[in-house]
């Protein structure tokens, strides 16, 4: 679409590119981001490099945004160096671990696409995910809890031998494993690490340029409530811009913020709200615990400090019971709360009894990247 350099809807904001599609919104003074997921985590390393990006509390580990990028690149070419090419599914199948970002952000940068899996899907659902999106590669620890992943993986391949080649899942190729050690069939994930030289590291920053930003980047799973799950997929341009409007709704550009992450981040909430919000205002994430744990949750927004939280309802019910009965030191601002019907009762609750001043409620539709509707609720009194 041509316009007219006069045109008011300028004002407003508009991103033409070579595609000949053109970004309208309105109303607003911000434009829309025309840029891809990698490329937004590269910013954020130029921009906000000694800030700490993550905290793993479980491992008692800090990577700042410098670190992050580094680690992303080596992953990257790590993956290409195993023949992936761009729009390969990658399926990331593990709880909130680091390797979990890291992964992430690598196959953005290197234009593969993200297949989010819940990690307690059992074998079964897993075949079905595998084969309705052609995942090539699969990224998973051996196990965690009481989780077996390898041991799952195992059931759906029983042959499971030095390469991944099964009728069941005909399109898995390679299975890259989270552990501290080497698993029959399967890469190890710092093995991977250790393909990637300076010159594949290299290569992965300047061939940024071949992946657009209206390239899918991300495959969302429904719950499956109305039937096998279906998948969704999302743009980096929808996931980066998502994110960024509610940044901007939340000012988030005028504080330096710390966000406990409670929600997992296999889920829309987990990609959009966290991932892909925090790299674009230099927020440092806080992981409590790989799997959710109420406890671990109070204990990090004391102890980090942290200024906002994300959750469902049942998650801040969780943290307002426990905070009434250890009556912690809360920093927190701002909570946003979504994933479920969120009732008034709950709302009000997050306001007397964790003195978070600051709510939005978000509408959630995976197949449009998170948001559709946010609710900014901070003087009102519902009922």
């Amino acid at each position: 679409m041509q316009t007219n350099p006069k045109d008011p809807v300028k004002k407003t904001g508009i991103s033409c590119h070579s595609s000949g599609l053109s970004y309208i919104h309105n109303p607003g003074v911000n434009p829309l981001r025309y840029v891809t997921i990698g490329r937004m985590i590269e910013d954020a390393a130029s921009k906000y490099g000694k800030t700490v990006a993550l905290v793993s509390m479980s491992d008692n580990i800090r990577i700042t945004y410098e670190e992050l990028l580094r680690d992303i690149d080596q992953l990257a070419a790590g993956l290409l160096s195993l023949g992936l090419v761009k729009g390969d599914r990658i399926g990331l199948w593990a709880p909130n671990f680091i390797e979990w970002v890291v992964t992430f952000f690598a196959t953005a940068r290197a234009g593969f696409i993200t297949v989010c899996l819940n990690p307690s899907c059992e074998a079964p659902e897993l075949k079905y995910f595998i084969n309705k999106c052609g995942i090539k590669a699969l990224v998973c620890p051996d196990k965690f809890k009481t989780l077996d992943f390898y041991g799952k993986l195992c059931k759906l391949i029983p042959d499971l031998g030095g390469t991944v080649q099964n009728e069941e899942v005909p399109t898995l190729k390679l299975v890259i494993m989270i552990s501290q050690q080497k698993l029959r069939g399967t890469y190890n994930y710092n093995e991977v690490l250790d393909m990637a030289d300076a010159a594949g590291m290299q290569r992965v920053k300047e061939e940024q340029w071949k992946i657009s930003p209206d390239d899918i980047c991300n495959i969302q799973f429904s719950s499956g409530t109305t039937g096998l799950p279906k998948g969704a997929c999302l743009t980096h341009f929808q996931v980066v811009n998502n994110s960024y409007q509610i940044g901007q709704l939340l000012k988030f550009e005028t504080v330096q913020h710390k966000v406990c992450v409670q929600v997992p981040l296999f889920h829309v909430f987990g990609v959009v709200a966290h991932l892909g919000l925090c790299p674009q205002f230099g927020t440092t994430m806080v992981f409590p615990t790989p799997i959710y744990n109420s406890t671990a949750n109070l204990t990090a927004l004391e102890q980090e400090r942290c200024s906002a939280v994300f959750g469902t309802p049942t998650m801040f019910v969780d943290l307002v019971n426990l905070q009434r009965k250890l009556n912690k030191k809360i920093y927190a601002t701002i909570a946003g709360m979504g994933g479920a019907p969120c009732p008034p009762s709950v709302i009000n609750s997050i306001k007397d009894g964790l003195q978070i001043k600051h709510v939005i409620v978000p509408f959630i539709i995976s197949v449009v990247a998170y948001a559709v509707i946010l609710f900014r609720l901070d003087t009102v009194r519902l009922r």
